[in-house]
């Protein structure tokens, strides 16, 4: 896991590392920017969503009706669809191995129901959104089920994922500071334009 979550090009932690790195900040203060990126839970907190996801449908004859209802409603379903893969995320691919390996060693029942739950939702999914819309599993979905299989906690799924990142993290800014230039993004005003003043007490 350390291996699979250790780099994926600049998605918005790195980019975060980076635009700091790029001030010659040391390195601690980049990586304390990446932490602070990964609070937010649509980029470190997705394995533990998916995974409170699975806890939520309870029981693996419950997958079916969970996940068609909340699709109908619209909700996001966690551990599905990204920003870049738009074919099933090769990560996820190993990940599942993994989950599917534990099966044949005398697995807990909470891990039985935990991998029961994910692989029925994973079919359901797939047949749904993914050949259509090309939403599949990403390594978000697998990964909390396997963090419960080696008896590891939901509140150390985002630090482990963040100590599995700092080698990515470190290599972008090393090579960076190679030919160093202050990140400076550019913003476009796009509203109205002349608009008449209004005095404070008018407001």
């Amino acid at each position: 896991m350390f291996i699979l979550h250790a780099e994926h090009s600049t998605n918005a932690s790195t980019f975060s590392v980076l635009v700091t790195a790029s001030t010659l900040a040391d390195i601690y203060a980049a990586t304390t920017t990446g932490i602070g990126t990964l609070k937010g839970p649509l980029h470190g907190g997705a394995d533990e969503a998916a995974l409170s996801m699975i806890n939520a449908i309870g029981d693996p004859d419950n997958t079916e009706k969970y996940i068609e209802e909340a699709l109908e409603g619209k909700q996001r379903i966690m551990g599905f669809g990204h920003r870049v893969y738009k074919a099933y995320d090769p990560r996820a691919k190993l990940v599942r191995s993994y989950l599917e390996e534990s099966l044949t060693k005398e697995p807990s029942d909470e891990v039985k129901r935990l991998l029961q739950i994910a692989l029925r939702a994973e079919k359901l999914m797939i047949d749904k959104l993914g050949k259509s819309k090309g939403i599949w599993p990403n390594i978000d979905f697998f990964a909390g089920p396997l963090y419960r299989v080696l008896g590891i906690d939901n509140h150390l799924f985002t630090p482990i994922f963040v100590a599995s990142r700092m080698s990515g993290w470190g290599a972008h800014v090393v090579e960076y500071w190679h030919n160093n230039k202050l990140v400076r993004p550019l913003e476009y005003y796009t509203g109205s334009l002349d608009l008449p003043y209004k005095p404070m007490e008018l407001r």
